[in-house]
C-alpha cells in the first residue's frame, strides 16, 4: 500500500511536535493528529481511523501511555485508547513508540506489527541525560534556600543520567556523594574526583545530605535510609516506575518529595524532541528493530 504519510505524530506533548518539525526538515512527509489545541499542528484528518491509515509510520509519544490504556495525549480534544489506535494498524505499518508497556506490545503482537521503542536505545539515553541534569539544577535551585555551590548531595545510581547529574552538580562546586550498587561505578565516580560510595552505606551519610537525587528505577531509598535522612533533605525522583524512592514512607516522614519524570519535555521540549526525531532516524537507518 502506498501511503500519503511517511510519518503520523500520534499525540504527545511539545516533544512530539519538534519532532514532527525535524522529521519535515529531513524530508518526510508528516502528519499530526491529537493536537487540536496548537496552531499549525491540528493534522489533515478529522478521524483517528484515517490518520493512522494514511501514514506508514505512526510515531507514538513518550511516555506512551500513563495509565496503559489511554494514549498519552494532552492536547487531544479527546481520549484515545490504545486499544482504538492498534484496531485501525495493519501489519504492513511500523510503530515507534517510547516506553511501551507489555499491554500495548501484546496488542501490536497479536496483530503481527512491528513496534520498534526508541526509549530502549542509548543514544536517546545520553542525549536526554545532558537537559536531565540541567532540569535537576532548576529544580534544586527552585525548591532549595541555599546555592547549588556547597551543596551537600547525593546522587543515587551512577548510569548515563546519574552521571550526568552527578557530573554537572559537581561542576557548578556542589559537594556530590554518588551512591551506587556496583564496585566499577564507584570507582568511575572516584576517578572523576567525585566522592562515591556503596549504596548499603548510604545510610551512615545520609544525615549531612540537603538534596538526594535518584536515578535508579528500584526500591533504593527504603525505610531505613529515608529514617536516616535529615527532615529538611529535598528528594527528587528522576526515575521510572518502578521508582527508586518509597513514596509513602517519605510522606510519613515529612520528606519533601519532587516527582520529576520527563524532564526533557518539561525544560527542554525543542531539544528533546529533536533527540526523538534523531533517535527514529538512527533506526531507519540501520533498518532493524530494538
Amino acid at each position: 500500500m502506498k501511503y500519503i504519510n511517511d510519518f503520523l505524530i500520534l499525540g504527545g506533548d511539545m516533544r512530539g511536535i519538534y519532532a514532527g518539525e525535524m522529521l519535515k526538515n529531513e524530508g518526510f512527509a508528516v502528519d499530526y493528529y491529537g493536537f487540536c489545541d496548537v496552531e499549525g499542528c491540528r493534522g489533515t484528518y478529522r478521524n483517528i481511523d484515517s490518520a493512522i491509515k494514511n501514514a506508514a509510520m505512526p510515531l507514538l509519544p513518550l511516555p506512551v501511555s500513563r495509565d496503559s490504556q489511554l494514549l498519552f495525549a494532552p492536547y487531544s480534544e479527546r481520549e484515545i485508547s490504545l486499544c482504538e489506535i492498534v484496531n485501525n494498524l495493519s501489519a504492513e505499518q511500523t510503530v515507534f513508540a517510547g516506553m511501551a508497556d507489555k499491554y500495548l506490545i501484546d496488542l501490536l503482537e497479536q496483530k503481527h506489527i512491528t513496534l520498534n521503542d526508541y526509549f530502549k536505545r542509548d543514544e536517546l539515553a545520553i542525549l536526554n541525560a545532558v537537559p536531565t541534569a540541567e532540569g535537576v539544577v532548576q529544580l534544586l535551585i527552585d525548591n532549595l534556600p541555599v546555592t547549588i555551590s556547597g551543596l551537600r548531595c547525593a546522587v543515587l545510581g551512577f548510569g548515563k543520567t546519574g552521571k550526568a547529574i552527578a557530573r554537572t552538580l559537581h561542576a557548578l562546586g556542589a559537594q556530590v556523594t554518588v551512591a551506587a550498587r556496583g564496585a566499577a561505578d564507584v570507582a568511575y565516580a572516584s576517578a572523576e574526583n567525585i566522592h562515591a560510595i556503596n549504596l548499603e552505606d548510604f545510610a551512615d551519610y545520609a544525615p549531612d545530605f540537603s538534596a538526594v537525587i535518584n536515578t535508579v528505577p528500584a526500591r533504593v531509598l527504603d525505610e531505613k535510609r529515608l529514617s536516616a535522612l535529615n527532615g529538611e533533605c529535598l528528594l527528587v525522583e528522576i526515575a521510572s516506575a518502578p521508582f527508586g524512592i518509597d513514596f509513602e514512607c517519605a510522606r510519613a516522614l515529612g520528606l519533601k518529595v519532587i516527582k520529576a519524570g520527563s524532564l526533557p519535555g518539561k525544560i527542554a521540549p525543542k531539544t528533546a524532541g529533536e533527540i526523538i526525531a534523531k533517535t527514529v532516524i538512527s533506526m531507519l537507518k540501520e533498518g532493524k528493530k530494538t
